[in-house]
């Protein structure tokens, strides 16, 4: 976030709790990025937690099918997310968000770009989000794949 000067145009938020959050909060404070990085904590509503995002960021280097992930494109909003686990095979890139190799922070930081200053961009994005969900992960999909297989 400081490398690429994205305090000048994203906040950005982070919620949850855990073991590296004070290491976070005094970086954040060394590199004077009070004014664009808040820490919200452990949130559980998540009405509250998507209500003002744009983008969710997933930078992680390994994960397999983050909630998260699921909980924001169900919400029209689109991911920017590294390319590991089965992210891949929920964001189509280029359509319903982007997807990165996690040693190039240098696509990540033009993709972040890119969503702030195309904002009709974020908006199809975040449509094609919502509508894979709702055709892969609605009830009556999901319900119809266990149907399935214990028939």
């Amino acid at each position: 976030f400081a490398q690429f000067s994205c305090s000048h145009f994203a906040i950005l938020s982070i919620f949850g709790d855990g073991p590296e959050r004070e290491y976070l909060q005094q970086r954040v404070i060394e590199l004077e990025l009070q004014d664009s990085i808040v820490f919200h904590g452990a949130v559980l509503n998540e009405n509250v937690i998507y209500r003002e995002q744009d983008v969710l960021l997933i930078n992680s280097v390994t994960e397999g099918l983050p909630m998260s992930l699921l909980e924001a494109m169900a919400r029209g909003i689109p991911a920017l997310s590294t390319s590991v686990g089965e992210i891949p095979n929920v964001i189509d890139n280029e359509t319903s968000g982007f997807v990165y190799s996690n040693d190039d922070m240098e696509q990540w930081s033009q993709r972040l770009q890119t969503l702030h200053e195309n904002r009709p961009l974020l908006q199809n994005l975040g449509h094609a989000a919502h509508r894979y969900i709702k055709e892969h992960f609605s009830i009556e999909h999901v319900s119809s794949i266990y149907e399935k297989n214990y028939r």
